[in-house]
């Protein structure tokens, strides 16, 4: 598990993490309003082609704006990396999408936002994607539920509508035990201002977090 920070490093990670190598040392992290970014020169074109370069062409693709914000967040959360999202909901069905394909099997919580409910319950099975729904404070019942083809699990902390509180770091447990060792997706968003109360990212076998 990470190291668990003190509300005054949060607070320092927050105003500082993935500017400094950005901003250019200006104090205030600027914003970008261009749509397309220049190369210095044919090599610098020929390692982004051969993705040897973090440089960024187009702002379709992101800007340095964005990339400060991602690296702000995987820095607060304890993770390797972090990815922006136009919407929650595009966040959570590329995540589904990355992990799941015809035949798999994908656990969720009883307890969830409602278009995330129904992202189970109706648009996953249209792609061939069985699914399960488990009260989300039931251990037993999460653990009855895995199959051989089971690859993910989603949960929130705290739940939408009721703020229930799942016990991540033992559904991450039984998720490393099992033999189709599904990935477990947290989503945080009721607990997005609040980044220490959880730091899911930092539970074993609870891989992308979501807020």
């Amino acid at each position: 598990m990470k190291k668990k920070l003190s509300q005054d490093q949060l607070s320092t990670l927050s105003i500082q993490a993935g500017e400094r190598k950005i901003s250019k040392g200006t104090p205030v992290f600027p914003i970008w309003q261009t749509a397309t970014f220049t190369f210095q020169d044919f090599q610098e074109i020929e390692d982004f082609n051969a993705g040897k370069s973090t440089k960024i062409k187009y702002g379709r693709y992101g800007n340095p704006l964005q990339k400060a914000c991602e690296a702000k967040l995987a820095a607060m959360e304890g993770a390797e990396d972090a990815l922006l999202f136009p919407s929650g909901m595009s966040a959570i069905t590329t995540t589904m999408l990355a992990f799941l394909k015809p035949g798999d099997h994908a656990i969720y919580s009883r307890s969830l936002y409602r278009n995330s409910t129904r992202f189970f319950e109706e648009i996953l099975p249209m792609f061939g994607v069985s699914t399960t729904a488990v009260p989300p404070h039931d251990l037993k019942a999460f653990k009855n539920a895995i199959m051989p083809n089971t690859k993910v699990a989603f949960f929130e902390i705290p739940t939408n509508l009721f703020l229930r509180i799942p016990d991540v770091p033992h559904l991450a447990t039984v998720c490393k035990r099992a033999a189709s060792m599904p990935v477990l997706v947290v989503d945080s968003t009721f607990e997005s201002t609040r980044p220490s109360l959880s730091r899911s990212a930092a539970y074993p076998a609870a891989h992308p977090m979501l807020h």
